[in-house]
C-alpha cells in the first residue's frame, strides 16, 4: 500500500472517487448490457497462432496508456510496433481504447456506470471494483475464467492455465478470489530476482574517500550520514522521495515496513507496534541533527536524484534503473567521478534484513468482460503471451529489431540499449512489455530482460545485495476483504491512513513529541484500527485456504 505524505488532499480525492464508485456499483444491477453466453465444447477457432478466422472479428480493449508508451505512440496504443507485431502473430485485430493514467479511475467508473463495456478490460479489477474481483464476477461485469464444467482456461488458454498451476502456493493463490475464481490474465513474476529491484543507494566514492566501510547497521548509517554532512558538506545527507519511506528501508531494522506485514501467519499494522515508535525516534534524531532532508514530505524522485547528483545528498532509496542507472549515466556524462552503489537494507545488528521491497508474484492485468462479443477469441488472444513464441515477443520484442539471439541468449539490440531518443524503459514499451513500462502485460517475466537492463557492474552488485533478505517471509499478498466488509474497510483505511500520514510527519519533525505516542495509538484504536487489522487477518486466512 503506497501512501502520500505531501498531498493529503489526494486522499480526499480518493474518498470522493470511492464514493462515486460505490454509488455506481450499488445501482448498476440493471445496467449490464447484453451478456454473451458460451460453451467451451463448441470451439470456433484453432489452437495455434495466428488464429484462423480471427480476421473476421475486431475486439475492443480498454487499457490506460503510460508516459513511456506515449513517447512512441502518442495517439493510440495500436501504433506501437509491439501491438502491430502482436496482431500479426495472433491474427487478432484489436481496437485500443485508453485513457491516460491520470484519469483512468474516473474513466473506468464511468464505463461501468454506462453499462457499455469493452470486450476486454485492462485494469486491476481487484483493487478498483468495490468488493473486488469476486464482486465484479457476481455483478456480471467480468467472466470467471475457470467455471467448473465450462472452464475457459482449460479449453482455450492451456499455456496460461499450466503456468498458474505450476506455482500452486504462490502465483495460483494470488490469481484466485477467496471463492477460487480465476478472473484475470496477468503478469507472472515467479523468480524472486524480479520482485526486488530497488534498495538503499549511497555515494561509494565518498565512503572510500572518508575511509568508511559499507554501512550495514543503523549505527553505521548514523556515522556515515554525520560524515557526509560534516566532511562533504552535504546539506541533506539522506534524501528520500515519498516511495523511499516504504519497503522496509530504515523501518525494517525495527521490525516492520510502515504498513501491513506478517509475523508468521499473523497480520500486523506497523503503527500499532512498539518498533514503530523506535523507528520514529531514529528518524526524528536524524532530522533534528540535519542528517535527513528537511523537505522529506514534499520531495519527488526527480528532485532527490538532482540532490544526489550535485552533492547535496549522499544517500537515498531508489531502483536499479531510475536510481543507480540514471545516476551513474549522469556521473559519466559530466565526468564528476561520483560512484553510486547499492548497500544492504540496514538492521540493528548487521544481520540479514527481514524487510525489503518485494512485489507481487502475480499482477492482474486484463479481464474478459461479460459483454465480450467473442469470449473464445479473446481468451485465445490473451493466452498468446504465455506460449513460447509469445514469451519472446512480450519480453524481448521483435527479433532482428529489438533483440537478436546470440549463442542462445536473447540479446537486446542497440535500438533498445542505446536508442538516441528513447530511454531503455521507453524502448521496452515500444517493442515489448518488459519492465512494466508499457502498463503491464499478459505474460511471464523473463529474468534475462533484467540482466540486460541492469547491465552496469554497480547495478548487478546492488541487485544481488538487495535480494539477500527475508522479505517474502513478511509479505502480505494483495487479498481482498470480505464483500460485506468492503465499504467499511475502505472508509476505515482512508481515515486511518490520513491520520497516520499527518502524525508521521509531525513526529519526525518534532512537532508532536514521542512522549505522546501512546495517545496516538489510542486514537487509532478509537478510529477502528483493530477492526481494520482483523479484516486483513481474515482476508489472509482465506488466502491461505484457497
Amino acid at each position: 500500500m503506497k501512501k502520500n505524505f505531501s498531498k493529503i488532499k489526494s486522499v480526499l480525492v480518493l474518498s470522493l472517487v470511492l464514493a462515486l464508485v460505490i454509488s455506481v456499483f450499488a445501482g448498476c444491477g440493471n445496467k449490464k448490457g447484453k451478456q454473451v453466453e458460451f460453451d467451451v465444447s463448441k470451439s470456433k477457432y484453432n489452437n495455434t497462432y495466428p488464429i484462423k478466422g480471427a480476421e473476421k472479428v475486431e475486439l475492443t480493449y480498454w487499457r490506460p496508456t503510460t508516459a513511456a508508451v506515449q513517447k512512441s505512440a502518442p495517439n493510440n496504443y495500436g501504433d506501437l510496433p509491439f501491438a502491430q507485431e502482436l496482431e500479426k502473430k495472433t491474427g487478432v485485430k484489436i481496437e485500443y481504447i485508453h485513457p491516460s493514467l491520470t484519469n483512468a479511475a474516473e474513466k473506468f467508473t464511468l464505463m461501468i456506470a454506462s453499462g457499455e463495456l469493452t470486450d476486454i478490460i485492462g485494469y486491476n479489477i481487484q483493487n478498483s471494483y468495490t468488493g473486488g474481483a469476486q464482486q465484479a464476477i457476481d455483478d456480471g461485469v467480468i467472466h470467471q475464467l475457470n467455471v467448473e464444467g465450462n472452464n475457459m482456461l482449460e479449453a482455450w488458454a492451456p499455456d496460461y492455465n499450466a503456468l498458474l498451476h505450476k506455482y500452486p502456493d504462490t502465483v495460483l493463490k494470488e490469481a484466485k478470489t477467496d471463492k477460487g475464481a480465476i478472473y484475470a490474465f496477468g503478469t507472472v513474476a515467479d523468480d524472486n530476482r524480479l520482485n526486488t529491484t530497488a534498495g538503499p543507494i549511497v555515494r561509494g566514492d565518498w565512503l572510500e574517500e572518508l575511509g568508511l566501510d559499507t554501512p550495514k547497521t543503523i549505527d553505521d548509517w548514523y556515522v556515515m550520514l554525520k560524515a557526509f554532512k560534516e566532511k562533504k558538506g552535504a546539506t541533506a545527507p539522506l534524501s528520500l522521495s515519498q516511495l523511499g519511506f516504504y519497503n522496509g528501508f530504515i523501518s525494517g531494522a525495527y521490525g516492520h515496513n510502515l504498513s501491513f506485514y506478517r509475523d508468521g501467519n499473523k497480520v500486523k499494522y506497523a503503527p500499532m507496534e512498539d518498533g514503530y515508535k523506535d523507528y520514529l525516534a531514529t528518524m526524528n534524531k536524524w532530522y533534528t541533527e540535519g542528517l535527513f532532508d528537511s523537505g522529506f514530505d514534499t520531495k519527488d524522485a526527480a528532485t532527490v536524484n538532482a540532490q544526489l547528483l550535485d552533492g547535496r545528498s549522499g544517500a537515498t532509496w531508489n531502483a536499479l534503473g531510475g536510481g543507480i542507472g540514471t545516476l551513474m549515466s549522469n556521473a559519466e556524462a559530466t565526468g564528476s567521478g561520483a560512484k553510486y552503489i547499492g548497500v544492504p537494507y540496514p538492521t540493528l545488528d548487521g544481520s540479514k534484513s527481514e524487510f525489503a521491497q518485494a512485489s507481487a508474484k502475480f499482477n492482474p492485468v486484463t479481464c474478459v468482460s461479460k459483454q465480450c462479443k467473442d469470449p473464445e477469441l479473446a481468451v485465445k488472444w490473451l493466452n498468446y503471451g504465455y506460449t513460447d513464441e509469445g514469451h519472446m515477443l512480450y519480453n524481448f520484442g521483435i527479433e532482428g529489431v529489438s533483440y537478436q539471439m546470440v549463442d542462445g541468449y536473447p540479446t537486446y539490440t542497440d535500438e533498445v540499449k542505446f536508442n538516441p531518443t528513447l530511454t531503455m524503459q521507453e524502448a521496452f514499451a515500444k517493442y515489448s512489455q518488459a519492465g512494466g513500462a508499457g502498463g503491464g502485460g499478459m505474460y511471464r517475466q523473463d529474468p534475462r530482460y533484467l540482466e540486460q537492463y541492469a547491465v552496469r557492474p554497480e547495478q548487478k552488485t546492488a541487485h544481488a545485495v538487495w535480494c539477500d533478505t527475508n522479505a517474502f517471509d513478511h509479505y502480505v499478498p494483495n487479498t481482498g476483504v470480505a464483500e460485506d466488509d468492503a465499504w467499511e474497510y475502505s472508509q476505515l483505511l482512508i481515515s486511518i491512513d490520513t491520520y497516520v500520514n499527518e502524525e508521521y510527519i509531525k513526529f519526525i519533525k518534532g512537532e508532536r513529541p514521542l512522549s505522546d505516542f501512546d495517545n496516538f495509538r489510542n486514537t487509532l484504536k478509537e478510529m477502528g484500527v483493530e477492526k481494520l487489522i482483523k479484516m486483513r487477518q481474515e482476508a489472509y486466512d482465506r488466502y491461505l485456504a484457497r
